[in-house]
């Protein structure tokens, strides 16, 4: 028996990954409630900032040895279907998926793409833009063709197969990064044969993390001002509203020891408990491991007080001891206030703000040697022991960040941003361009007069190109392959049309 969910759009420029949020695996031992040879798993899955999938299994064996299952996925039944009970039996193997689509890379990039039409009866490949990324898998392309007089036109094609399309410089097949969960579910036996995987292959259990900062820590954010940069119109100066040492420790995530507190085994009960408090970027982290069941042996991993991992060793694949890897996943955001620059590199007399973003990852290894003991538990961070750590201090007063540019990318490894507005002009040349379009030349501040640029981006036609070309200032064109700038600062441009609603 299989099942398929719809897919996710996930609104994402980088690759997909999966993340636990939490696992727990019960049996009797733990709950009682559940009865003899019964059996509870819960996952509780992201796949970067979708809605998380929260997936129950319930086994019950009952007296003659049927095994009856029962799954649902965000409080709605999977198995079984229709207005039967909460479980039934399988009569064969169960498997489920639930797709995930990232946004493809490239969208409404001027001929970022080549379309493979058919003319004539001969495959010919013409260059595109996709406009659109539909949530069936297929794209919405505008076509550029030259017709039988010589002339460009542009054709709308709404339904093209990501199979017809290919990335116009690598010639590579041009698609959007995609994963899988699958629940399968063994008709054989249940209780064991029962696997939640990414894409068929290894089991989610290898994916465990939570976010940083943590829930808490982001709803009091909510409240507080962004991390903003101020950029003057000359670019000598950068100024913001932080600190040298947090910005530092916010952009790259620094992990730093606060305190360790281990509970030693009681004389008579009792098995101990661990925490440590840790310092990840701007926000603290709380990592506790306790044994909560006395006649059970599922070990509690517990993050920022709520359960990551609760489950027997062997729930996770360790049969030596209980061990378990997990992450902290974070991605600052800085937010750049430019002046905005025409397309002859003069900055006009407007301003923007332009968002940089830098995800990072870190690797938290705990390891349990003595069950009986979990004061003796180890943890690892980015193969680090923990009191190896540098140890977290308290910032002193210290005033908000003034540097240069320069000094910024040496120091901290932040390239400040442009934004680059589209048909602006400014400066002396702008001044010439206004005149000529006085005289009815066509060439306004704000004109859309453009012609094609074998090189991407659309630049001013007429007298005012060819005084820019001479007088304004050498801004490298971009790479027809890539669209990327060649040298210098002008590799954050960020593209903004001023004025979408004329014809081009």
């Amino acid at each position: 028996m299989r099942k398929r969910a719809a897919s996710a759009i996930i609104d994402t420029t980088y690759d997909l990954d999966f993340m636990v949020l939490t696992y727990s695996c019960h049996d009797p031992t733990v709950h009682k409630a559940l009865g003899l040879n019964t059996k509870e798993c819960r996952w509780k899955v992201q796949c970067r900032t979708s809605t998380p999938l929260d997936i129950v299994c319930t086994f019950d064996k009952n007296l003659i040895g049927r095994t009856e299952v029962g799954i649902k996925c965000n409080d709605q039944k999977v198995y079984p279907v229709g207005p039967s009970s909460g479980k039934s039996r399988l009569i064969e193997d169960f498997t489920q998926t639930w797709p995930f689509r990232g946004m493809a890379k490239g969208i409404n990039e001027i001929h970022f793409v080549e379309v493979r039409l058919y003319h004539t009866g001969q495959e010919m490949w013409y260059p595109g833009t996709v406009l659109k990324q539909r949530t069936d898998g297929f794209f919405e392309v505008m076509a550029t063709k030259q017709s039988v007089a010589g002339y460009l036109t542009e054709e709308l094609y709404p339904f093209v197969n990501k199979k017809d399309l290919r990335e116009y410089s690598t010639k590579k097949p041009y698609t959007a990064p995609e994963r899988q969960l699958h629940l399968k579910v063994g008709a054989k036996d249940p209780l064991k044969e029962t696997t939640l995987t990414a894409d068929g292959g290894e089991d989610i259990t290898r994916y465990f993390g939570r976010p940083t900062p943590h829930a808490k820590a982001r709803a009091a954010e909510g409240a507080a001002p962004k991390t903003l940069l101020t950029v003057s119109k000359d670019r000598s100066l950068v100024t913001g509203n932080i600190g040298h040492r947090e910005l530092m420790a916010y952009w790259n995530g620094e992990a730093r020891a606060v305190e360790l507190i281990p509970k030693r085994p009681g004389k008579l009960i009792g098995y101990g408990s661990k925490m440590w408090k840790i310092m990840i970027g701007t926000c603290e982290h709380t990592i506790e491991v306790e044994r909560r069941h006395k006649i059970s042996k599922h070990v509690t991993l517990l993050v920022d007080g709520e359960i990551l991992v609760e489950a027997l060793a062997e729930d996770i694949g360790c049969y030596d001891g209980w061990a378990t890897q997990f992450r902290f996943v974070g991605e600052p955001c800085l937010e750049f206030e430019v002046w905005e620059t025409d397309m002859n590199g003069y900055a006009t007399n407007t301003q923007g703000r332009v968002e940089q973003k830098k995800p990072y990852s870190r690797v938290c290894f705990l390891n349990i040697m003595d069950m009986s003991n979990l004061s003796t538990a180890q943890l690892y961070i980015d193969g680090v022991e923990f009191k190896e750590l540098a140890l977290h201090q308290q910032a002193h007063a210290q005033g908000t960040i003034s540097i240069s540019p320069i000094a910024m990318t040496s120091q901290y490894h932040i390239t400040v941003p442009y934004k680059v507005v589209k048909g602006s002009t400014s400066g002396i040349s702008g001044g010439l361009n206004e005149l000529f379009g006085q005289f009815g030349g066509g060439f306004g501040n704000n004109s859309n007069v453009v012609v094609n640029d074998p090189y991407g981006p659309e630049r001013p036609s007429g007298i005012f190109n060819l005084f820019a070309s001479c007088c304004g200032p050498q801004v490298p064109p971009p790479r027809a392959e890539t669209g990327e700038w060649q040298q210098g600062e002008q590799s954050n441009f960020t593209l903004v049309d001023v004025n979408p609603a004329l014809p081009r």
